[in-house]
């Protein structure tokens, strides 16, 4: 398989004071590339994206994340004392937004629908971060692509193992099982 760099377009933005950083060009956040990374260990093309990282949350609507569904552009308001070394918490934030951006286009209407009931959800998207299929979707997806080794939400920790590979089964097109 190609790597990330083959195959996505993806450009990061910073206002940390940082040049553009280009992922096809020489420049790349460890941050960035370890997400893409997963995606690639996983047998996934990752989504292009423009990833902007910024120093504060008003950009974020006042969290430390944001991706639009109908865009391919992820908001990281998640900074640490080293903005362009590697930070776990980041990596977490980015990469659950790039899953995001991974599944909003792949999924249709029916396969949404089976996703609800196999978590036990009423609504994809909304207000409630808890309650929706959306961002159910995205920390599974980040779970699969570290084979398990990811501590989900509270509701999701809930969910068997089974059902867990289901869900990112649908979210892949990979076999369930596949994590690990």
């Amino acid at each position: 398989m190609p790597a990330p760099t083959d195959t996505a377009r993806t450009i990061v933005v910073t206002d940390l004071g940082d040049p553009d950083i280009v992922i096809n060009g020489n420049e790349i956040d460890a941050t960035v590339q370890l997400a893409y990374q997963l995606f690639e260990g996983a047998g996934l093309v990752a989504p292009d994206a423009v990833i902007r990282f910024h120093r504060t949350t008003p950009a974020c609507n006042g969290y430390y994340q944001s991706h639009a569904d109908a865009s391919p552009t992820v908001e990281v308001c998640y900074t640490s004392e080293n903005p362009q070394g590697l930070d776990i918490q980041r990596l977490r934030v980015l990469s659950h937004e790039l899953a995001h951006a991974y599944v909003e286009p792949r999924l249709d209407r029916p396969t949404r629908v089976a996703l609800l009931d196999l978590l036990g959800l009423e609504r994809w998207t909304g207000d409630e971060w808890q309650e929706l299929g959306s961002e159910h979707a995205a920390e599974v997806l980040v779970w699969g692509m570290l084979d398990g080794q990811y501590r989900l939400h509270d509701r999701l920790e809930a969910l068997d193992r089974s059902t867990l590979d289901t869900v990112y089964g649908l979210l892949t097109g990979a076999d369930a099982g596949a994590t690990g």
